[in-house]
Formats: C-alpha cells, sequence, structure tokens
C-alpha cells in the first residue's frame, strides 16, 4: 500500500500521533517502567493533550507519514529548526506562560500519578548531557535536531522513517548546518541513521534499569550528520 509524502501536523493530530508513540515504545524496557504504574487512560488524555500543544510551538515541526489508502498516521517525527539560545529561552518563557494559563483554565489535564519520575528525570538529564556535545549557551551549534522519530510497529519497512529523517537534509546541506538525533544504539532504527550518514559523537547514556524493577541496562548515544557537500563545525 502507498504511504504519503511527510505532512505538518496540526493540533488535531494529538491523539493519533500519541497512540502512534505509545505503541512505538511498549517494547522498551525504560518507557515500560517509567509509565508502569499510571492509569493507561489518564496518560492517554495527558500525553494527547501535551502532543498538542507541542505541534504550535514555534521552532517544533511535527511531521506525520500516512497510510494513503487508510488515512491513518503510521509514522511521525519531530525535528527542531535551528534557533539560536536567545530565541529558545524567549520561547521557552512565553511557551511556560501558555501552559500555566491552559492548567489555571482547566484546558489541560493534570500530569497522571504513577510515573516513575524519578527515572524520568535521570534519562532527561542524560539525553542533556549527550546533547552537550553540541555545545552550551550562544556558541551551541545550530541544528536541526531530530527530537523524537517513531514507526507504528505494525507498519515499519515501508519507507516512512526514511522520509521523515530525510525531512530536512536539502535545507541543512544548502545551509551547511548539521543534524543531529540521540538514539538506542541496539534499537531498531539505529541501521537507518547510518545509511542516512549519522555517527555516533558522544559517549554513550548508560542507565541500569535493575534498580528501579526493570531488568538488563539501557543505551542511548548522540549522532550526527554533517552537511554534505560543505565544511562542517559551528554555525
Amino acid at each position: 500500500m502507498p504511504i504519503s509524502e511527510p505532512i505538518l501536523a496540526t493540533s488535531a493530530d494529538g491523539p493519533a500521533i500519541a497512540l502512534l508513540h505509545r505503541r512505538s515504545t511498549e517494547e522498551t524496557g525504560l518507557s515500560h517502567l517509567v509509565l508502569a504504574h499510571a492509569d493507561p487512560s489518564e496518560w492517554a488524555a495527558y500525553s494527547s493533550a501535551s502532543i498538542a500543544l507541542s505541534v504550535s510551538r514555534k521552532f517544533n515541526r511535527y511531521l506525520v507519514v500516512k497510510d494513503t489508502e487508510t488515512g491513518e498516521i503510521i509514522s511521525y517525527a519531530n525535528w527542531v529548526v535551528p534557533h539560536s539560545e536567545a530565541e529558545a529561552e524567549e520561547e521557552e518563557r512565553e511557551f511556560g506562560e501558555k501552559v500555566m494559563r491552559l492548567r489555571e483554565e482547566g484546558q489541560l489535564p493534570a500530569r497522571p500519578g504513577g510515573i516513575n519520575m524519578e527515572l524520568d528525570q535521570i534519562f532527561q538529564a542524560e539525553i542533556a548531557r549527550l546533547r552537550s556535545v553540541l555545545g552550551e549557551g550562544e556558541a551551541r551549534r545550530r541544528v536541526f535536531l531530530c527530537d523524537n522519530l517513531a514507526t507504528d510497529p505494525k507498519h515499519r519497512r515501508r519507507g516512512a522513517a526514511s522520509k521523515l529523517m530525510r525531512w530536512p537534509f536539502e535545507q541543512a546541506d544548502r545551509e551547511g548546518l548539521a543534524c543531529y538525533l540521540d538514539t538506542d544504539p541496539h534499537g531498531p532504527a539505529i541501521s537507518l541513521y547510518e545509511r542516512l550518514g549519522f555517527v555516533a559523537v558522544s559517549e554513550r547514556l548508560e542507565i541500569d534499569l535493575t534498580k528501579y524493577g526493570g531488568k538488563g541496562i539501557h543505551y542511548h548515544v548522540g549522532m550526527i550528520r554533517e552537511p554534505v557537500g560543505k565544511e562542517s563545525g559551528p554555525t
């Protein structure tokens, strides 16, 4: 069955993207442990509303690929487009004020209980550490950053993820900018990233899941695709 080219998502796609993300991470030990005791319906409502709100953020570009026969969203990515540290701080402040206002007006569901906040916060801190390879403050490299990529497991190997990953390449190469992502080096997408020119650029993150009732070690690594035909380096 044919699939679409990447399409910019709208806030109305929030529930479908949230469901897709949940399906794609069910096989991940860390995600399961973070949400193991959260009420599924409460989490679905919260994550749907959060993604719908995130779609409207100034530097986010949520993209979806659909099955053209059914109209079902089968894969999505969130690319964060290049911006300065000052622009990021201003947008973060404005977005924070918007979230507070929506919560006060009862338009944004509260984060459900039962989430393993300790593990979630450790993971987020480690992701920030991985991304420090891009630099800090105004010296930080301007890159296209893939913040999330997920494909419905039953629709893998149809080329949707490849289309989403290639989305910024033409502009990035033209402007001499790199593309960055972080991922599980043992995950199903690692071979795709390597084929597209991404190489590991950081020490890998390691979280011992046995400390949180799980099994084994969760790994993550930062990867960069340098612009093709341009000198690499900070811009």
